[in-house]
């Protein structure tokens, strides 16, 4: 009996054995009250005042014989009973720990999962997927689903119950625990949905759910949606729901937030990217609007003078002409400051032409494979155009380099540039080089740039940019 984890499945042999050595025709321990008959003699077995059961063995038999069941094998069953008892309730302890341990085993190791993903910057989607099916897995016998609160008053489903066919939008009104959490900013359950009122209870009927939990997801201080449990049986949710559910529904709102903040970052950059080049076309229109027609003016003022002189003021007319073909070189260079601002040649010849631009103007020898092929969207462009455009510079002035590569391609939907110098390398993002503002454009169009600049081994500068044709 101490041997074995539940005591009912040994009370038969154990029955068995005893009427054995005491050489009855039958003896029966049972674990309820039975009284005794005509057939048989009833022991109570006791614990104090608590009774454990009842030993059972044939009626009339002798008076030694059942005095020395009274006083010997009564009390003895009722130790052994004691013991079988307390042995029960200790292994089932440990096997309600053990299914506790394994469970919460499950549960981190879910969480961990999901965690990754949040922290690698995965999609919402997948997040959202991912969360639902790990939590389905977790709670064995339930369903999961997220829900995002609208604007017009009801809430649409993002992820789970997609095999049942379940509505998207969710009514708030009547009996529902999406819009109880909406009301209360509480988590929130429904037992039964029997007798639960409104079209939300009436779908949940038809989609065979009974009872179901829900905690808010709270982003950043404000409520965004429900993290809810729905159970198909009858047996009750269990109260620990709430909790296990708080736990994801926390990790939810970090990924949301996290996105929100990408999304926000690089609204932000494109905003500054976006200033900054209507700033540099209007200086461009100023400078070719006003300064440079003011210097054409100017000169041709000179050169009209010049011509007007007489001859016996040759001295004089041979200033003015130097003064004008001074005033010509300053045209030029805030010609070429204008080029440099927006250069004009990507409006007709697009990126390749403006690129092999530079190229000629570098002071260090440029080598170009480009793979372009056809225009690409103008920020595009431009960002290109700028990264280009700093590096040569970077290499001439501080990389002492005396040879750049320079390689563009533009396939399916992605354009991809490479610009490789053998200077002295050492480069980074904090040196003040200019890269941090180029980053921040790469970024803004959502690409990504790299630089690998190890000491003495040159610079390389490696950038991506997803190509958005719309």
């Amino acid at each position: 009996m101490l041997c074995a984890d539940d005591s009912r499945s040994a009370l038969v042999p154990a029955s068995q054995r005893l009427a054995q050595v005491l050489e009855l025709r039958s003896a029966a321990i049972e674990l309820d009250v039975i009284p005794g008959d005509g057939q048989r003699a009833a022991f109570p077995l006791c614990d104090g005042a608590t009774r454990l059961g009842t030993l059972l063995v044939p009626a009339g038999l002798p008076e030694h014989t059942l005095e020395r069941l009274r006083q010997r094998v009564v009390p003895t069953l009722e130790s052994l009973l004691c013991a079988a008892r307390d042995h029960e309730t200790i292994v089932n302890s440990l096997k309600a720990s053990r299914t506790e341990s394994i469970m919460l085993t499950e549960e981190q190791a879910a969480w961990r999962r999901v965690a990754t993903l949040v922290a690698r910057g995965a999609s919402l989607t997948d997040v959202f997927d991912a969360m639902t099916d790990e939590l389905c897995r977790s709670l064995d016998r339930g369903r999961t689903a997220l829900v995002r609160y609208e604007p017009d008053c009801t809430a649409t489903r993002l992820a789970g119950l997609s095999e049942l066919d379940a509505p998207t939008s969710v009514p708030l009104d009547g009996d529902n625990v999406v819009g109880t959490v909406l009301r209360t900013r509480r988590p929130a359950r429904i037992n039964s949905y029997d007798g639960a009122t409104g079209p939300a209870a009436a779908a949940a009927r038809g989609l065979g759910i009974r009872s179901a939990v829900g905690v808010p997801v709270m982003v950043q201080g404000r409520l965004w949606g429900v993290l809810a449990v729905m159970s198909f049986t009858a047996e009750t949710i269990p109260p620990a729901t709430e909790a296990r559910l708080a736990d994801f529904s926390d990790l939810i709102a970090t990924a949301i937030a996290n996105v929100e903040s990408r999304a926000q970052v690089a609204a932000s950059r494109a905003r500054v990217v976006t200033a900054a080049d209507n700033a540099r076309r209007q200086f461009e229109r100023d400078l070719h609007d006003s300064v440079l027609q003011r210097v054409v003016s100017l000169g041709l003022e000179l050169s009209m003078t010049e011509a007007s002189m007489p001859p016996e003021l040759n001295r004089y007319k041979a200033q003015l002409s130097h003064t004008a073909q001074g005033l010509n070189g300053v045209f030029k260079c805030l010609q070429e400051v204008s080029r440099g601002i927006h250069p004009a040649i990507m409006s007709k010849g697009g990126l390749g032409a403006s690129i092999k631009s530079l190229a000629r103007r570098s002071a260090i020898p440029v080598e170009l494979n480009l793979n372009i092929g056809r225009r690409l969207p103008e920020h595009t462009e431009v960002a290109a155009y700028y990264i280009v455009s700093e590096a040569l510079a970077n290499a001439a002035m501080h990389a002492r380099a005396t040879m750049v590569h320079v390689n563009a391609e533009a396939e399916d939907a992605v354009f991809r540039l490479s610009i490789q110098d053998d200077g002295v390398g050492g480069a980074s993002l904090g040196t003040g080089t200019g890269l941090i503002g180029l980053q921040d454009r790469v970024e803004a169009l959502g690409g990504h740039m790299e630089v690998v600049s190890p000491a003495r081994h040159g610079t390389a500068l490696l950038v991506k940019i997803p190509i958005d044709e719309s």
